[in-house]
């Protein structure tokens, strides 16, 4: 089984929210992520992302296993949404992606619990691999 097929075999099996304001990326990831996660819903903006975490809390009783969020976005961004779904649920596990500039950010949101972080840009390694 290969390194692919084995880490599809872990991720097949969570729910995950991913709220990202810029509509082609978000367009984009969501394809990939259906690819990868049992479930994937996505959010324009941290309202919408709230919104639908406590949605799908109602509906299925139990939290996303994953939320993936952008910083830098209207209406609530990317750090501010982190601190209301910890304070909901404590252990919600949730990655920051966050552009260059962001890093002003990091802080707060190692202070609050978040320890996992994506840089933008993505690199799309089908058009330019590595090397």
């Amino acid at each position: 089984m290969s390194l692919f097929q084995q880490v599809v075999k872990v991720t097949s099996k969570l729910n995950v929210l991913y709220v990202e304001d810029n509509i082609e990326l978000r367009s984009k990831m969501h394809d990939i992520f259906n690819d990868l996660f049992n479930n994937v819903d996505v959010a324009e903006d941290g309202n919408e992302g709230y919104n639908k975490y406590i949605e799908y809390h109602e509906k299925n009783g139990s939290y996303y296993d994953m939320v993936i969020t952008d910083i830098k976005m209207p209406n609530l961004n990317g750090v501010e949404l982190s601190k209301k779904l910890l304070s909901i649920n404590k252990k919600q596990n949730i990655i920051v992606v966050s552009a260059h500039d962001d890093s002003e950010y990091l802080i707060d949101l190692i202070n609050m619990g978040v320890n996992r972080f994506i840089q933008k840009p993505y690199q799309d390694y089908t058009k330019h691999p590595p090397g």
